[in-house]
């Protein structure tokens, strides 16, 4: 381990001593230990090929394949894979250009350069990236490498989700609670059911949340969410929160946002924009633990 990884480690562990208490869902583990961004793990035991292992992992409460950004979450794994006995996983990391390690993209959607915590952290073995080999990434546990792997292969794999706080909500997600519904309502209608509960039309603010909120639903079908689209490049969000993702991709008939879920096409999870008075499925989303304003 460097000096900066060994530096790093000593601040967190400093750190966690003063962080207020978080819960993780039911069969995951916190990485608190050693993580700085806190982050809960469940091991699968199953083998599966990258595809089957992420679509499982985002069975388990709209989890991704585990994502390594800094040399603190490595030693962390390597840690909770060692106590486990387990040699090599799947990670949620795919390349798309040997010896470009920037072409390599994260579960979350962003690249290997852009992810990290410590800056121009990988831990790549040599030779890797190499698309001849695979495209996706596996983590060996003895060297902490990162290797080109056929997407094909089949072997064990680490979900992770981001931490939450308690709360009695069925649907709990990083401190957000989320209300799925199959009545098909308006985008005016969905807002007030929405605000009965104390909360707005869900706003989405990563690809990770995109994901969880298209795992509520099981069968195909379109969802309402919370923003409106004067332009592609411009959402406004029901609950005012800032725009720091869009997966905005088409404009239909109007300007109200609606996603398509369970497709099992490209148009999985992308959002367009369409007639405000269409009647959809929607979603609802309030801060954990928040309480209806008094009327």
């Amino acid at each position: 381990m460097n000096y900066f990884c060994t530096i790093t480690l000593l601040l967190v562990f400093l750190s966690n001593l003063t962080e207020s208490s978080t819960i993780c869902p039911q069969g995951f583990n916190a990485t608190t230990q050693y993580n700085k961004v806190h982050t809960c793990w469940k091991y699968i035991p199953a083998e599966l090929d990258q595809a089957a292992a992420d679509a499982e992992c985002l069975k388990n409460n709209g989890a991704a394949l585990v994502m390594i950004n800094s040399c603190t979450t490595t030693h962390a794994l390597q840690h909770y894979l060692s106590e486990r006995g387990v040699s090599r996983i799947w990670i949620g990391l795919t390349c798309n250009e040997t010896a470009v390690k920037s072409s390599c993209y994260w579960s979350d959607g962003r690249s290997t350069s852009s992810i990290q915590a410590d800056p121009g952290y990988n831990e790549f073995a040599p030779g890797s990236p190499n698309v001849t080999v695979g495209k996706c990434i596996s983590y060996e546990e003895s060297s902490r490498h990162w290797i080109s792997t056929n997407c094909g292969v089949n072997m064990t794999f680490v979900c992770e989700v981001p931490e939450t706080s308690n709360d009695t909500c069925i649907y709990n997600y990083n401190h957000n609670c989320y209300f799925p519904s199959t009545n098909r309502l308006t985008f005016g209608d969905a807002q007030k059911s929405c605000a009965q509960n104390c909360g707005n039309l869900v706003s989405i603010h990563s690809e990770l949340e995109n994901r969880y909120v298209a795992s509520l639903f099981s069968e195909p079908g379109t969802i309402k969410i919370g923003g409106v689209a004067p332009s592609k490049n411009t959402v406004i969000w029901s609950d005012y929160s800032n725009t720091v993702f869009n997966n905005l991709h088409t404009f239909n008939n109007g300007n109200c946002l609606f996603m398509d879920v369970n497709t099992d096409d490209s148009t999985d999870g992308l959002w367009y924009a369409d007639n405000c008075s269409r009647a959809s499925w929607y979603v609802c989303k309030r801060p954990n633990n928040s309480k209806c304003p008094d009327t």
